[in-house]
């Protein structure tokens, strides 16, 4: 065995002319077998001879999946198949080759290679490659990330309106962006030959000097100093620029870079209103409000004539005040705030707008409203103070009154849902901070429609109002209380934790257990459900809220009035927010039309006649494509009351295809297409309208279709839906009994019912052939089907077995997997 420790022996063993090749032969594998590279060997058929770990590690292959292969089958996409050959062909015509391309890893994952190709000879003449393959997927990435940061820098500078430049420790520009030649009025090559020394008087150039030498003696950049130019037309430019150090790659001072804007304008405007102060000194004697002028040099205020009738003080009264009396007056509350914000626009030279409470001469306060400018001279320093000040004490009044009633509800007085989430968030951002427990209850009355339905909606707002005074008594002053709408109570228990928590809400729940609702001589007892949540558990509003909700949901669930703590794992809360993702998937794929209809044929037994049946089924694809059942979707629908949207939507489209299908010539007339309905459709008085609108708009025979709806949904609401099957039959359309036999008290509903097919339930069907009571069951069923003239459908058809227990029995049609299995229906 090669010792490879042995350096000087082995250098010197290999650069002796005819060297061991047993040595040289080791040393080389062991290079091939320890390089990060991959490095493979190819016959003139591009297959694999043999590979390194590296390639394997690379493309994420064992060695017994790649040697012997075409290389091109594991690592090319399709599309790079011409690319790669090529390489192959002029590798073997003695072509050493480079290229930077793509590749793909055994998963897919797609990789940058930089890839070197060498011919070489394997025996009796024939040509090989041998290919080494770098890994440059990063370097790649890192390339296009500076690229876009790049493009994006670009972008931003070149579409400011300042300019933007760039200049060395001598003043000459490096790089400006198309807003500064304008700005300065310059030809952009005659900018690239001049320093800004070339656009300003000595001065002013001196003065820019000294300010560059600030920023590069301390590093800390210029927010902004004033300075002017001459234009070609010789008009002055008053520029506002900012400035910072230009570092070299190495963190030396390379120059200066900043933005210039154009305040010529601001300039002008300045002294403009310093030039018509007379007219606005006269305009502020005649209007209603308070104007006031305050020279900061000598300290001179002048009043206009409203100061009486808004501080109850006469100009004469206050000429002696001064600034520092002026806000004496300004309440201590308010006091900083205002201060600060006129400090910052003294600081800026800008407008300010500021409110506060001010004492007049009786002694009230009134609220004002303070709007004014600082002037600055030309060394930006505030000289003047001109504003207005207004008594907004009503208009403060009606602010308060207006924010009230947005915090609050109107009925009960308590918050809203609105101020609810808002303390609710505040309270999240703030336990981030400093990590205190707090806990949410999400209250649910349970007998709040019984008293709602039986005395009328004045007895319900009173017994809300009544329950937000039994509650608000109970409850600390730190806790928030509100009502969330309708009969649901929110509770934000501050700095509680969840033993405390539940204790307060068994409390609530023994109060309302002992409370009594009293009207017009009727007593009601009232339940309530109560959700509970560990604030800490949760990161945004929407999780707390959502928690706190299927806790609720939950206790409804397991029986009502009752307290149920919010966990992750419990199924009843799983088996709610699968409903609540169900609903929101329901709202997107029927904006999306991401539903698809499928279609079952139903088939006529032998030794039978009739019509051709098909029943529509409903399916939905998710945003992966992938196709989801209806039992995956339908419980949401139901639960958030979409059924009827979903029933529409299938009733217009089903309508649709066979409007295609007529017009197409291949719909028949013995062919009907039943749809499902649910209990929520029929019960809208609407739905059948809506019907006959589609039938009307689609031009569509009304035999072409037959509507199916359960027989549990129709006992649930039997007078809608004698209603209901009246009002389709009168158009021409067929009704078919759904899950007939599935309820103990079955065959009285049908004397009710003006159907015209029974479908028998389908798991009386599926164990027929050998079990007799079900069959005893469905020759009843079907016997009095016979009786009243309308014929039997038997669903869940699985095998030949069942099939000859129904054909025995005299049933007329089947449907199930022994038939046909469903299928996409594309209108034919």
């Amino acid at each position: 065995m090669v010792n490879f420790t042995q350096k000087p022996d082995l250098f010197n063993a290999l650069r002796t002319e005819g060297a061991d090749p047993a040595l040289e032969q080791a040393l080389f594998r062991k290079l091939f077998e320890s390089a990060p590279e991959g490095i493979v060997l190819l016959d003139n058929r591009d297959c694999i001879v043999r590979v390194n770990p590296g390639f394997l590690d690379m493309f994420g292959y064992r060695k017994d999946e790649v040697v012997g292969r075409p290389i091109n089958s594991l690592i090319v996409d399709g599309g790079l198949d011409e690319e790669a050959s090529d390489l192959t062909r002029r590798v073997i015509d003695h072509q050493s080759i480079r290229k930077d391309t793509v590749r793909y890893r055994k998963d897919g994952t797609m990789l940058y290679v930089s890839i070197l190709g060498h011919p070489v000879t394997l025996g009796e003449g024939q040509v090989g490659v041998y290919g080494i393959y770098r890994d440059v997927t990063e370097q790649k990435l890192s390339e296009e990330m500076l690229r876009q940061s790049e493009d994006k820098y670009r972008t931003i500078v070149e579409t400011i309106e300042d300019g933007y430049f760039e200049v060395d420790l001598e003043g000459n520009f490096l790089f400006f962006n198309e807003a500064l030649p304008r700005i300065l009025d310059c030809d952009p090559e005659a900018l690239k030959k001049i320093t800004y020394r070339d656009l300003c008087t000595p001065a002013t150039a001196e003065r820019v000097y000294d300010i560059c030498n600030v920023v590069f003696n301390t590093g800390q950049p210029n927010p902004g100093f004033s300075w002017e130019i001459t234009d070609r037309q010789s008009k002055s430019r008053h520029l506002e620029t900012s400035l910072s150090l230009l570092l070299s790659s190495n963190g030396t001072p390379a120059g200066f870079h900043g933005i210039v804007r154009d305040v010529s304008e601001r300039v002008r405007a300045e002294t403009a209103l310093r030039e018509s102060e007379k007219r606005y000194r006269i305009m502020a004697e005649n209007t209603g409000q308070l104007v006031y002028d305050y020279d900061l040099a000598t300290g001179a205020i002048h009043w206009s004539g409203a100061i009486e009738r808004v501080t109850g003080e006469t100009a004469e009264a206050l000429s002696g005040v001064d600034l520092d009396g002026w806000i004496a007056r300004i309440h201590p509350e308010d006091r900083g705030e205002a201060l600060a914000l006129l400090h910052e626009a003294e600081v800026r030279g800008s407008h300010y707008h500021v409110e506060y409470r001010f004492r007049t001469r009786g002694g009230d306060y009134i609220q004002a409203e303070d709007n004014g400018t600082f002037l600055l001279d030309d060394e930006g320093k505030a000289y003047r103070m001109i504003g207005t000040m207004s008594d907004v004490s009503e208009r403060h009044r009606v602010t308060r009154e207006m924010a009230y009633q947005a915090a609050h509800d109107e009925l009960t007085g308590l918050f809203n849902r609105r101020k609810f989430e808002q303390v609710l968030k505040d309270m999240l951002d703030h336990q981030r901070a400093i990590g205190r427990s707090h806990a949410v209850l999400y209250m649910d009355l349970d007998q709040f429609k019984v008293v709602n339905d039986t005395c009328g909606h004045h007895a319900g707002d009173e017994l809300l109002r009544q329950l937000a005074v039994l509650l608000s008594n109970q409850l600390r002053k730190s806790d928030t209380l509100a009502r969330l709408g309708g009969d649901e109570f929110g509770l934000i228990l501050h700095g509680c934790s969840m033993v405390k928590a539940e204790e307060v809400g068994r409390k609530i729940l023994a109060l309302i257990n002992e409370f009594s609702f009293s009207w017009e001589g009727r007593n009601f007892t009232i339940g309530m459900s109560i959700g509970i949540v560990d604030v800490a558990g949760h990161t945004s509003l929407a999780e707390v809220l959502m928690a706190a909700d299927q806790a609720c949901y939950s206790a409804k669930h397991r029986g009502r009035n009752r307290i149920q703590v919010y966990h992750f794992d419990d199924s009843d809360l799983s088996r709610h927010q699968l409903e609540i993702d169900a609903a929101a998937e329901i709202t997107d794929a029927l904006r999306e039309d991401r539903f698809e209809l499928h279609f079952q044929k139903i088939m006529l037994l032998p030794g039978h006649h009739g019509e051709r049946h098909y029943e529509i089924l409903l399916r939905m694809r998710d945003r992966a494509g992938e196709l989801v059942m209806p039992d995956r979707f339908i419980p949401g629908a139901e639960r958030y009351n979409m059924m009827s949207a979903i029933d529409r939507w299938v009733v217009s489209h089903v309508l649709q295809g066979i409007r295609r299908r007529l017009d197409a010539g291949r719909h028949q007339e013995d062919e009907r297409f039943s749809i499902n309905l649910s209990g929520s459709s029929f019960g809208e008085r609407e739905f059948a309208a809506f019907v006959a609108d589609e039938l009307q708009r689609t031009r569509v025979p009304p035999q072409a279709i037959a509507f199916e709806i359960t027989e549990s949904s129709a006992i649930l609401s039997l007078e809608r839906a004698v209603e209901f099957i009246e009002s389709v039959r009168a158009l021409g359309v067929k009704v078919m009994l759904d899950d007939f036999g599935s309820g103990l008290s079955s065959f009285g509903y049908l004397k009710t019912l003006p159907i015209d097919y029974l479908k028998i339930d389908g798991e009386l069907v599926k164990d027929i052939a050998g079990a007799r009571i079900d069959l005893a069951m469905i020759e009843a069923i079907h016997r009095v089907g016979e009786v009243i003239g309308i014929p039997t459908v038997a669903e869940h058809v699985s095998s030949p077995e069942i099939l000859e227990c129904l054909r025995e029995v005299g049933v007329q049609y089947g449907q199930g997997f022994h038939f046909h299995k469903p299928e996409p229906w594309r209108w034919g």
